[in-house]
């Protein structure tokens, strides 16, 4: 059974957290003398790559759904399932900059990683009440 977001849950989602340790990576980047690591659906790392022989853990942005970023004269991008965040990076505090709602198409799989699930055939009836961010066994 898919595990729903709603959208105003997903809109408000985006935070800036304490660092924690990575357990399923994703996607590598770099910007100046900081590292982008995507947690896959859970969020983006922060790193201070500063002293390559000593990076320094930052922050952990908390995007639910995220599998990519991209950045662009000090602004991340990022997918936060179907919306596009632009994240400022180089001012303090970490902010969203803008959210484009609607920005990438409802996919109910986006946020499953195992290809054996199969959500039931009417999976489409789900998308007005928000966003799949997941699965769980049926009962």
């Amino acid at each position: 059974e898919p595990i729903l977001m709603s959208y105003a849950e997903l809109r408000n989602s985006f935070e800036v957290q304490a660092p924690r340790d990575i357990v399923k990576n994703g996607k590598i980047m770099s910007f100046g003398t900081l590292l982008f690591v995507t947690e896959r659906f859970e969020g983006i790392h922060v790193i201070d790559n500063s002293d390559p022989t000593q990076p320094r853990r930052l922050h952990f942005l908390r995007i639910p759904g995220t599998v990519d970023m991209a950045t662009k004269d000090g602004v991340l991008y990022a997918d936060n399932t179907v919306d596009l965040l632009a994240i400022e990076i180089t001012g303090s505090p970490i902010r969203i900059l803008k959210r484009i709602e609607g920005a990438f198409p409802w996919d109910p799989y986006q946020a499953v990683d195992d290809p054996n699930v199969v959500f039931p055939w009417n999976i489409d009836t789900y998308q007005s009440q928000g966003v799949v961010i997941g699965a769980k066994p049926r009962k």
